[in-house]
């Protein structure tokens, strides 16, 4: 590698080397993914995008022949990181289940709360629209969704398949209802801070993983719950 060349880190964090056309690709998704934060899906054109990227217009349709492809690729990404930030949870020695289960939505937390919501957004609008991406993002949490049941099981052995696999969709639903609520741009609902936020709901994550069992599937795991 020439004198003062820094070699390029993947998005999954791992440490191999990236070769100039995966490098290419990987500043076409930042520049991307910074255009449609900052501008929305509209203003993602190619050669919007190639421009912020530093390249030709032929270089960036080389690796995305189609804006459809480059904005699927755009939120492939995003799914890949949280799912590489999660399995870093998973493989971390020396947890319980419990603390991987609230460390797993206390890093999502932590990402709503420094992330771009409009980015988001702009992600959650695209899957709606798309269901080949609509494809991608139903696997991402049905994955997730899969953790978190397995988990619920280990903390709580008393749980059911069902009730656990209950549990883990109100544990996602949370965590993603925190973009309105804890959000970059959320609204003023007189409850204070987003850490406050994030402590409360982690706190209704410690009251889901302890509700007694045998609750109705249709019933809210938190409702025979005293706070």
């Amino acid at each position: 590698m020439p004198a003062g060349q820094h070699p390029t880190v993947p998005p999954d964090g791992s440490t191999r080397v990236l070769g100039k056309g995966a490098r290419t690709r990987q500043a076409v998704l930042a520049a991307a993914t910074k255009v449609i934060a900052e501008q929305g899906l509209a203003a993602a054109s190619q050669e919007q995008v190639a421009s912020a990227a530093g390249i030709s217009q032929s270089a960036l349709r080389h690796h995305f022949p189609t804006k459809a492809n480059l904005i699927s690729a755009v939120f492939d990404a995003s799914l890949d990181r949280h799912r590489a930030a999660v399995e870093q949870t998973l493989l971390q020695p020396g947890l319980t289940p419990r603390e991987r289960l609230t460390q797993m939505a206390a890093d999502h937390l932590a990402h709503i709360a420094s992330a771009s919501d409009a980015y988001a957004y702009e992600a959650y609008a695209f899957w709606a629209r798309d269901p080949d991406a609509r494809h991608n993002r139903d696997a991402w949490y049905a994955w997730l969704a899969g953790h978190y049941r397995d988990l619920l099981a280990l903390a709580n052995p008393a749980l059911s398949g069902a009730e656990c696999t209950d549990r883990a969709c109100t544990i996602i639903t949370i965590t993603i209802g925190a973009w309105a609520t804890a959000g970059c741009h959320r609204p003023d609902l007189g409850v204070g801070s987003p850490e406050r936020i994030h402590r409360t709901l982690l706190a209704t994550i410690d009251n889901i993983i302890d509700a007694p069992a045998h609750l109705d599937r249709g019933a809210s795991p938190g409702a025979n719950v005293t706070a």
